[in-house]
C-alpha cells in the first residue's frame, strides 16, 4: 500500500464527510415511501403501501420531492455516521471532526423515545410496510438501539465521554424490558422488535454485542452472560458452509435464506464480542473463518464487485459494498489477503459508483445502467464505514512498519 493509496483514501472520506455536512446530514432513505402525502393504502389497503414501497426501491427516478417526501436526518444514518466518524477520529484526529462528533452525539440523545419505554430506544422516521416485516413511524426496534449502541460506543473510545456507560446501560435494559426473546437449549435469540417473536440471526448478533459492550463500560456480569448466550446461539445455527440465513420461524423452523450484507454483519459482531470480551474458546474463530470463507468466495468477485443476493450477481448494491470494505478490513487478521481485497472493493467502488463531482455514492449499479440516488443512510454512512475502518488499519500498519 503506497501513501498515495491511503491519500486517496483519506480524500475520499474527507470529501464524503463535507458533502454530509453540507446536507446537515439530511437524505431521503430507500424505504421512506410512505411518509408521503399520497394514501397508497387506497389501492388494495396494505398492498399498495407495499407494492409502493417495493416500485421505490427500484426506481431510478427520484420522484421523492413529487411526493412530498422530505429529506430528514434519520437516527440509524447519524448513528452509523458517528461510528465511522469515530473510528477515522482514532486514526487522523482533529478539532473540526470531533466537534462534528459532538453535536451528532448530542442529537442523538436528543432523539431518545419518552413515555412507555424503559431505558434508552430510538425509532426510524417513516413507516414501512412488507410481507413479513411491517411498522409505524417512530416504532423502536431491537437493531435500531443496538446500531446507537455499537455507535455510542466508538465515540466513547474516542472521546470518554461519562455520559456513554449509563445510555448503553439504557440500551440493555429496553432490550431486556421490551424486546421478545427465545431461549433454546443452544442459547437466546432476541428479536429484531418489539412486536413479534422472531429470530432473526443478524438482529441476535446485534443484540449480542449491545449486551457485550454494556458490559465492558459498566462491569455488571449479567449483560456478558446474556451477550454469551446470544452469541453462542447464532454460532450454532452457523451452515457448515460458513453461512448464516436470513432467520428461522420460532415454531416451524423454516429458515429463510436471504445471503447478502447480513453475513457481514454478524462476522464483525462477533469479531467486535470475541476482542473486547477476551474470548480465548477456538469456536469463535473457527466460526469467523468459516464465515469470511464462505463471504470471500460466494459474495464478492475477484475485481472487487459484490454479489447482490447469492446467486444473483446485479444489482451491485453500495450497501454490499460498504460493509465488505469494512468487514474484510477489520477482520484481515485471520488472512492479509483480506486488507488487499478491501483496498480492491474500495477502488472498485471508487471508479464505478462514486460521484467524483461531490464526493459522494450511488445507490445502485445494474448490468446495464447506475441508480444514482444519493441515500444517508444506505450509501453514504455505509461506505463511511467501510473506508474509515480501512484508512484506520492502513494507518496503524504505516505506523507499524
Amino acid at each position: 500500500m503506497t501513501a498515495e493509496s491511503i491519500g486517496t483514501i483519506k480524500r475520499n472520506i474527507d470529501e464524503l464527510i463535507q458533502y454530509l455536512i453540507n446536507s446537515d446530514y439530511k437524505g431521503y432513505d430507500p424505504y421512506d415511501t410512505l411518509n408521503s402525502w399520497f394514501p397508497f393504502n387506497i389501492f388494495g389497503g396494505r398492498w399498495g403501501q407495499i407494492a409502493a414501497v417495493q416500485f421505490q426501491l427500484r426506481n431510478p427516478v427520484n420522484i421523492r420531492p413529487k411526493l412530498g417526501i422530505k429529506k430528514e436526518r434519520g437516527v440509524k444514518s447519524v448513528a452509523l455516521i458517528l461510528q465511522a466518524m469515530s473510528v477515522y477520529y482514532r486514526a487522523d484526529p482533529s478539532e473540526k471532526l470531533l466537534k462534528e462528533m459532538t453535536g451528532l452525539f448530542e442529537w442523538i440523545l436528543s432523539m431518545r423515545l419518552k413515555g412507555e419505554w424503559e431505558g434508552s430506544c430510538w425509532a426510524v422516521h417513516f413507516p414501512l410496510a412488507m410481507k413479513d416485516k411491517s411498522r409505524v413511524r417512530f416504532d423502536p426496534s431491537a437493531v435500531l438501539a443496538s446500531f446507537v449502541a455499537e455507535s455510542l460506543y466508538e465515540y466513547y473510545l474516542s472521546t470518554k465521554d461519562d455520559r456513554v456507560p449509563d445510555v448503553l446501560k439504557g440500551v440493555s435494559e429496553f432490550i431486556l424490558a421490551h424486546v421478545p426473546v427465545t431461549e433454546r437449549p443452544e442459547g437466546l435469540c432476541y428479536s429484531y422488535t418489539t412486536k413479534v417473536k422472531d429470530m432473526v440471526f443478524n438482529a441476535n448478533s446485534f443484540v449480542a454485542e449491545a449486551f457485550a459492550k454494556t458490559y465492558v463500560l459498566t462491569g455488571e456480569e449479567r449483560f456478558k452472560e446474556l451477550s454469551l448466550k446470544a452469541l453462542d446461539f447464532t454460532i450454532h445455527h452457523q451452515k457448515d458452509d460458513g453461512r448464516w440465513t436470513y432467520s428461522m420461524n420460532p415454531v416451524s423452523g423454516i429458515e429463510r435464506e436471504l445471503i447478502d450484507f447480513h453475513q457481514g454483519f454478524i462476522l464483525n459482531s462477533i469479531f467486535d464480542i470475541k476482542n473486547i470480551l477476551q474470548l480465548k474458546d477456538n469456536k469463535y474463530d473457527l466460526a469467523i473463518k468459516k464465515g469470511l470463507e464462505y463471504y470471500r468466495k460466494n459474495q464478492f468477485c475477484d475485481d472487487g464487485s459484490s454479489v447482490w443476493r447469492v446467486p444473483k450477481k446485479y444489482p451491485v448494491d453500495i450497501h454490499n459494498q460498504g460493509v465488505g470494505i469494512m468487514t474484510f478490513s477489520k477482520l484481515s487478521e485471520y488472512d492479509p489477503s483480506y486488507l488487499d481485497f478491501a483496498k480492491k472493493i474500495a477502488e472498485w467502488t471508487d471508479k464505478h459508483m462514486r460521484n467524483s463531482r461531490d464526493g459522494y455514492y450511488y445507490y445502485l449499479k445494474h448490468r446495464f445502467f447506475t441508480n444514482k440516488i444519493s441515500f444517508i443512510r444506505w450509501n453514504q454512512s455505509w461506505m463511511m464505514m467501510g473506508l474509515s475502518n480501512l484508512y484506520k488499519k492502513l494507518k496503524e500498519l504505516q505506523i507499524g512498519s
